[in-house]
């Protein structure tokens, strides 16, 4: 029988209880049921809205604002990079001789 570890910096408390979580299938993924969701939100009231994100709905210009400024940003990054090896071909080129 193996020895419980024990630790000093450990007080007890539970950050978060991870009693109910299961491993998932890596070969067969599969979505996690709505009914035990809906039977845990209707027991506790401070549960049920987790997920306000989901509840709400973007009209056409703030999906178009969130993609373009999504784009923006990647095309930022992308133009710095390609800035970064520009500066680094320059370098060789000139002091490569």
């Amino acid at each position: 029988m193996r020895k419980k570890k024990i630790y000093d910096d450990d007080d007890g408390r539970t950050i978060a209880d991870m009693s109910q979580v299961s491993r998932q299938s890596l070969l067969i993924p599969r979505k996690p049921e709505k009914n035990a969701d809906k039977d845990s939100a209707s027991n506790d009231p401070s549960a049920q809205n987790d997920n306000p994100w989901e509840e709400q709905k973007l009209s056409k210009g703030e999906g178009f604002a969130f993609a373009f400024g999504a784009m923006s940003a990647a095309m930022l990054v992308a133009l710095i990079f390609v800035l970064a090896a520009l500066v680094v071909i320059c370098i060789i080129y000139f002091f490569g001789k």
